[in-house]
């Protein structure tokens, strides 16, 4: 789903389709949008569109999910917990931060006929940043005895349902979005003051 290889090249040829989309799918259902068209509006030709992406739909959903990780991503603990806690909730407001600002781009792939593809692809990357989040709360000694394979999926589950109920919102206080998140949370993980 995300560009083979880190060349220039396909970094160059990956952000004018990116750019593309988000042009035509501010005006056009992304259902609706074609190969032809983003390719035309991108100055790409179709070939190289399919060695990088099988539909537009995967396309926007491999947008949406690596922007979403990259402001996501937490991979070490800070000096303590209280500091490591405060780094996940801004992290969390960032990604909310980045939805507000993209919200035509999350409905668009929401409402689309392929949402079910985004829901997995978020549900799979938000999986591997709670197992992150595991491995960090255990070296600093706070989730023994919870069992990862209920505890993964169920947190990474409610995070995407949170993403996709923002992303449906018109809210546009995501401090507020991720306190109540936190308020949600297991009572084992971890919140600043607490």
């Amino acid at each position: 789903m995300t560009p083979r290889a880190a060349d220039p090249r396909t970094i160059r040829t990956v952000a004018a389709l990116r750019a593309a989309l988000a042009e035509l799918v501010a005006d056009t259902p992304v259902d609706d949008v074609t190969v032809t068209q983003l390719c035309a509006a991108a100055g790409i030709p179709r070939t190289t569109y399919y060695s990088h992406f099988g539909s537009v739909p995967e396309l926007l959903v491999s947008t949406l999910v690596e922007a979403v990780h990259d402001v996501i991503a937490v991979n070490e603990p800070q000096a303590d917990i209280e500091a490591t806690a405060s780094l996940f909730l801004d992290r969390f407001t960032d990604a909310l931060e980045l939805i507000r600002r993209e919200r035509a781009m999350f409905r668009a792939a929401f409402a689309s006929s392929r949402a079910g593809l985004l829901v997995r692809e978020l549900d799979a990357m938000l999986a591997r940043r709670v197992e992150i989040a595991f491995a960090i709360w255990e070296e600093l000694g706070i989730v023994d005895g919870t069992d990862r394979r209920i505890a993964v999926p169920f947190l990474a589950g409610a995070l995407t349902a949170v993403l996709h109920a923002w992303a449906r919102s018109d809210d546009t206080d995501a401090a507020a979005w991720t306190a109540a998140t936190t308020s949600e949370m297991p009572a084992w993980w971890p919140r600043p003051g607490s």
